[in-house]
């Protein structure tokens, strides 16, 4: 990369080596944008003309580069990445030597110009990025983000599904840990696996994942393969359908393994909408688990659709999940249930200030139900907020947080021994307030 200032403006040259690139060969153009954020200034500019209140980096808002010729083909070579990690230790206490040798193998091939198999056996994380440290006081766990490089490359092929936080058939952190006999998590080694990701053309894309993870019978850890083929086909400007299937399956038959945990599969079809200018966004799924037992509700649906204008954003969204409906290799708070989450947004954009951007109004609100249950309402969650978003980018929110929720069993949210847990068969209610200024984001020199 080389650049050039002058008085009023600069030039940059930037080299992209295409060889590390997947392209369609023969391209005579791509969809193109950049942007660039000055910290001194507090300027955020970009190439292709992003209307003020959608995001940069939109891909409905790109400009177009053409080539002085066509592009030629895709040569990304095949990559090998073997390691061995070796330890030599000793107990003293029991007069042991402990010996510790593992070793491994990463191979990305690419397939025409546009595909990428990956291959791994016995993959090593230990240079993966280690997970924030939480605090969890609700009743539900905690899903943290996938950090593992063979989960992450295309991910959205494989993870875009559902609704987020409540119903995710697809969580790729399922793979590579398990449950033992005393009902921990521990960790569950992966022996091999196998990722192809890309498109077979502009609009149609593939993804298929298998891995194979280790059985543990004193831990009561059986051997499973998980498997997950994925189409997705672009229709219109920007919108696309999907299709997945899903096969968490015991790769043996093991007698401390009951009936109703030796398989668990999941098909789903999905449709996302996406409109030229932005403005428009939607969802809907229908999904369907089968397991060995209990497969009479077992059905999974959703809708959600926003509109994003200058003034205004508005989301309506719903969902539905059948008691019987089960993802193992899915991120679920909860089976049962029906959800609601109305969401409304009011922007204004004063006039002759050279302080303030713009003023934010709005409230979301999440209603829950439980039709099976003795109590069919579980609770509610109503989020008000007033945001001054200031042009040197500091910013100034008030907030109020409302909740009522049900407790169908007793429950200890500091997770202690010994401490009494909040008793259920009750409603609980908490309201707070939040007063926030964050300052500008400005280096100096």
């Amino acid at each position: 990369m080389e650049s050039k200032l002058y008085d009023d403006s600069y030039i940059a040259e930037v080299k992209i080596p295409l060889n590390q690139l997947y392209f369609i060969n023969g391209a005579k153009s791509w969809r193109f944008n950049i942007y660039r954020s000055d910290t001194q200034t507090l300027e955020h500019s970009s190439w292709a003309k992003t209307p003020q209140e959608q995001r940069i980096g939109d891909l409905a808002f790109m400009g177009k580069i053409n080539f002085e010729k066509p592009l030629g083909e895709s040569k990304k070579p095949i990559s090998f990445i073997p390691y061995i990690n070796g330890s030599l230790g000793k107990n003293f206490i029991q007069d042991k030597t402990l010996n510790n040798l593992d070793y491994g193998l990463d191979v990305k091939i690419p397939i025409g110009n546009s595909i990428n198999v990956d291959l791994t056996v016995n993959p090593d994380f230990s240079q993966v990025e280690v997970d924030d440290q939480l605090v969890n006081l609700t009743q539900f766990e905690l899903r943290l983000p996938e950090r593992r490089q063979f989960f992450t490359q295309n991910s959205d092929l494989f993870t875009d599904f559902g609704q987020e936080r409540d119903a995710e058939p697809f969580f790729s952190r399922r793979i590579g840990i398990a449950k033992d006999f005393e009902g921990n998590t521990v960790e569950n080694r992966i022996i091999s696996g196998m990722r192809l990701s890309g498109k077979i053309n502009d609009k149609l894309r593939i993804g298929l994942l298998n891995v194979l993870t280790e059985e543990d019978r004193a831990k009561g850890i059986p051997q499973n393969n998980n498997t997950l083929f994925t189409l997705r086909n672009k229709v219109f400007a920007r919108s696309n359908y999907s299709f997945f299937f899903i096969n968490r399956e015991n790769t043996k038959d093991y007698d401390f393994i009951e009936n109703q945990k030796k398989y668990n599969r999941v098909f789903g079809f999905e449709y996302n909408l996406a409109s030229k200018d932005g403005q428009w966004k939607g969802r809907t799924f229908i999904h369907k688990s089968f397991t060995p037992e209990k497969n009479d509700k077992n059905t999974s649906f959703g809708i959600k659709l926003s509109k994003n204008s200058r003034k205004h954003y508005i989301s309506l969204g719903g969902s539905y999940v059948g008691d019987d409906f089960r993802s193992d290799l899915g991120y679920y708070r909860r089976y049962g249930f029906i959800k609601f989450t109305p969401f409304y947004q009011f922007r204004i954009y004063p006039k002759n200030n050279d302080k303030i951007l713009n003023y934010e109004l709005q409230h979301y609100a999440a209603y829950v139900f439980r039709p099976n249950k003795e109590e069919t309402f579980e609770g509610r969650w109503n989020i008000s907020s007033f945001e001054i978003k200031y042009l040197n980018q500091s910013t100034f929110e008030i907030k109020q947080n409302i909740k009522r929720d049900y407790l169908y069993y007793d429950f200890d949210p500091t997770r202690t021994d010994g401490a009494t847990p909040l008793p259920a068969n009750n409603f609980y209610s908490s309201t707070d307030y939040e007063i926030a200024f964050s300052s500008p984001d400005k280096n100096s020199i």
